[in-house]
């Protein structure tokens, strides 16, 4: 038996690195029964729920962000015996993190955009699509599991990985989703530029409970029938099957899209998330609109033209096709728990 902690800085329920962690946490314990799951959360206590909710231990340390802070919470919530694998998805770490925690059990490390001068860790696992173009110091301390093969969703999407799309003439309905509170204003940004399009269509805005929006947005939207808000947790892999087009953030809505070979058009979704949108715009695999704060009539005319090019949407699902099969959470697994029996070799 082996006992695996996930040590997560979760800004709400819906966060990528909470998803993509809980997605991780299935895999562990589909590739070994045997496994123990637990985690260690900081940022929002209420995503806490989100962890329970899925059957795993969990705890908050507290809403600290500081490096040095961080090592001793961590260190001290882990107690004695340490588990024997810790995976990391927190941004607020350092070396001095990374080769303390190292020496009590084997780290696997989930990296965005972290620029640290060395890695001392047993495993980094970057799942993006940009993730080749990042240069990792010290590689020989620590096994590099890069792109999107690494990308873990949820058991939701378990039935879509023999999905095969064909585009209409025109695209007809719209996923849309921005998950957690949607600061940055994204989903109101969208919605905005798709009100002064001509074109009929359907968009389905997901938007989940902490959405910090509700009233602007009803107040955007008003009478428009072509918009319909949905619970954006609930039928997320249908909905996605269903939609012709999605909008999103260039974090798991993305990936999840991929799946399906949507044609996706992206908007800033926080920090850690531009390189991947501005990776993705350049080489074809999205359309990237840029901040929510800046869309402008530049912004409706992509979006439709995407809605009515056929010929583009085809080259876009043909360019992602394959980068996310819906098997990525049991290859990472498979490869972590072989990476930890062999401390750090892979077996």
């Amino acid at each position: 038996m082996i006992k695996i902690t996930f040590r997560v800085h979760a800004s709400h329920g819906a966060s990528s690195r909470l998803l993509r962690s809980l997605a991780l946490a299935t895999g562990f314990r589909e590739s070994d029964p045997t496994c123990t799951v637990d985690f260690l959360l900081s940022g929002t206590e209420s995503a806490c729920a989100a962890v329970r909710k899925e059957g795993h231990p969990c705890r908050h340390l507290g809403n600290g962000l500081f490096p040095s802070w961080n090592l001793e919470a961590t260190e001290s919530a882990l107690g004695e015996p340490a588990p024997e694998m810790l995976v990391v998805d927190d941004s607020n770490i350092d070396e001095r993190f990374l080769s303390e925690l190292g020496e009590k059990t084997f780290v696997a490390l989930m990296d965005d955009h972290l620029e640290l001068e060395d890695y001392p860790t047993g495993a980094i696992v970057n799942p993006n699509i940009n993730a080749h173009t990042r240069t990792y110091p010290a590689v020989d301390s620590a096994a590099l599991l890069l792109g999107t093969e690494f990308v873990a969703l949820s058991q939701e999407f378990d039935g879509y990985q023999e999905f095969r799309r064909e585009n209409p003439e025109r695209a007809r309905r719209i996923f849309m989703s921005f998950p957690g509170p949607d600061t940055e204003g994204s989903t109101l940004a969208a919605v905005r530029a798709l009100k002064s399009i001509s074109e009929r269509f359907l968009a389905e805005v997901a938007v989940d409970d902490d959405f910090s929006h509700g009233e602007a947005l009803a107040r955007e939207i008003g009478l428009d029938d072509r918009f319909m808000v949905v619970n954006g947790e609930a039928g997320r892999a249908r909905r996605m099957a269903a939609a012709d087009m999605a909008i999103c953030a260039p974090g798991i809505p993305f990936y999840e899209s991929m799946l399906f070979r949507l044609p996706c058009v992206l908007v800033f979704g926080g920090e850690g998330c531009v390189n991947v949108a501005e990776y993705a715009g350049m080489n074809g695999f999205a359309v990237y609109l840029g901040e929510s704060a800046a869309l402008d009539g530049r912004a409706a005319k992509l979006l439709q033209g995407m809605l009515l090019d056929k010929a583009a949407r085809d080259r876009m699902s043909a360019r992602i096709s394959d980068l996310v099969d819906g098997l990525g959470r049991f290859r990472l697994a498979d490869e972590l728990l072989g990476l930890c029996a062999g401390k750090g070799e892979r077996i």
